[in-house]
């Protein structure tokens, strides 16, 4: 079975279409979501992860965040958080500092 991404919908690069590229759903076993966004988004990303929990079902499902957004993130949807400190010795840090971390 080929998995079918639609464009603009999510990224994955090419080193993962190629990856992917003979996979079936059962065998992804890990999924890390990125979401260093506002409070709002998570409620936006709810009908994502459904679908993901569907089409994936094996996959541990992870959700990297920032820690002011911690508190919204959907437990019901996700089996684990991965927190991001946003600020380093009271610093904010850019999202590629963070992704570092």
């Amino acid at each position: 079975m080929q998995l079918n991404f639609r464009p603009k919908a999510a990224f994955a690069s090419k080193k993962a279409f190629n990856y992917l590229a003979d996979k079936h759903p059962n065998d992804i076993s890990q999924i890390v979501v990125i979401r260093h966004a506002a409070i709002g988004d998570f409620m936006n990303i709810r009908p994502f992860l459904l679908g993901l929990k569907s089409f994936f079902p094996n996959a541990k499902i992870t959700l990297s965040t920032i820690n002011t957004y911690a508190y919204g993130t959907p437990d019901d949807l996700i089996d684990a958080v991965h927190i991001i400190d946003r600020t380093v010795n009271g610093k904010k840090t850019s999202a590629f500092q963070r992704l570092k971390q």
